[in-house]
């Protein structure tokens, strides 16, 4: 497979690896993004929520901030050509 389908491929993925991810406003201050971080990382570890989780066939991962920060900043730094082709296959 090329670079261009490499690329395709993983941003096909992306939505895989960060899921649903919670978003807040620019300009939120570190001391409450610290403590929601903190907070999503704790709650996968919650003995009721896993155990509910399961009943659900629900399966819950915890993908660190900087991780999906990662993953959308190569996303949105694509060239038009490699967007082009990506909306070639998918559709939203």
């Amino acid at each position: 497979m090329d670079k261009k389908g490499k690329m395709i491929m993983a941003m096909r993925s992306a939505g895989d690896l960060i899921g649903r991810p919670y978003v807040a406003s620019p300009g939120t201050p570190a001391e409450i993004m610290n403590i929601l971080r903190s907070a999503f990382a704790k709650v996968t570890k919650d003995p009721e929520l896993i155990e509910e989780s399961k009943k659900l066939m629900i399966t819950l991962e915890f993908a660190p901030a900087e991780e999906c920060l990662k993953v959308l900043k190569e996303i949105f730094s694509q060239s038009e050509d490699i967007v082009s082709e990506f909306a070639k296959y998918i559709k939203f």
